[in-house]
């Protein structure tokens, strides 16, 4: 009995999360600079890592044969669910906010 009550609960609670309104919240597609909290934050960390030390990126890539150009996963009947392609925005260094312009665009990924 609480497995199916606590089933039905999250269900509800599903469901509300996808009927929730989301017009009231702005959301576009228009491409905003860092707050200065945001800016101020990710330039700690940049300061805090040292991305010039590839040691780590050696240690995930040992022993990878291959790795597919993209990603995608399918259903049982082969329908794409998710794909990789859907993020590619991401991969545009170009366009990304910089916190500082000292700071190279993409230089932590060399």
């Amino acid at each position: 009995m609480k497995r199916l009550l606590t089933l039905l609960l999250a269900a509800a609670m599903l469901f509300s999360c996808a009927l929730a309104e989301t017009s009231s919240l702005d959301l576009n597609a228009e491409v905003k600079p860092a707050t200065a909290f945001t800016a101020q934050a990710n330039a700690a960390v940049y300061d805090e890592l040292d991305f010039s030390d590839k040691q780590e990126y050696a240690f995930a890539t040992r022993g990878l044969i291959d790795a597919p150009e993209t990603l995608e996963l399918k259903d049982k009947d082969g329908k794409v669910i998710w794909s990789q392609d859907a993020y590619a925005f991401l991969d545009d260094y170009e366009k990304a906010p910089r916190q500082r312009e000292s700071e190279p665009v993409g230089e932590h990924d060399k």
